[in-house]
């Protein structure tokens, strides 16, 4: 983490760290829940209900919801992954999903299989709610053997998420 990384507007500051391996910089953020005023929120929640009303006039033309909300989860399972690290590119999904697994770099290949497994473990929870099935250990358990299978962490076990 360097001091550059943040700007002004960060909410919280910058301090020093000792470890017994050194002193760092760190992060300590502001505390919950940050003071917002009425007047703050107006024009973002104005700008909000504007694009839902875009994306609920263009629903009905596009046909499935699938074809809306598909993209986002694809950039979401992304960004989401590579806050851990994970180097792969949009692009990379795609070529994955189409069975292009050649067109991805050698360097990303253990990266998209990583966001791959976390669509798969997305989609598997999803799926079981939509059926009305109740969010459970179990569930969770299989969706963590879903997200962990083949890639690295893959030791890390799903059964010491149950209760004893």
């Amino acid at each position: 983490m360097e001091r550059d990384d943040f700007d002004e507007a960060a909410p919280g500051e910058i301090v020093p760290t000792t470890t017994p391996k050194g002193t760092y910089s760190a992060f300590r953020p502001d505390p919950l829940p940050p003071s917002i005023t009425t007047e703050q929120l107006i024009t973002p929640l104005a700008e909000a209900t504007q694009a839902l009303g875009r994306l609920h006039g263009i629903g009905p033309r596009v046909g499935s919801r699938e074809i809306l909300i598909e993209p986002f989860i694809r950039k979401e399972a992304l960004e989401s992954s590579q806050i851990e690290g994970t180097h792969a590119t949009l692009s990379d999904i795609y070529a994955y999903e189409a069975g292009q697994e050649a067109l991805i770099d050698e360097d990303r290949q253990q990266g998209t299989q990583e966001v791959v497994n976390y669509l798969h473990a997305l989609t598997h929870g999803l799926d079981a709610i939509t059926a009305g099935d109740p969010i459970t250990v179990e569930l969770l358990c299989e969706m963590h053997d879903r997200l962990l299978s083949g890639v690295r962490g893959n030791e890390a076990d799903p059964a010491l998420l149950k209760p004893y």
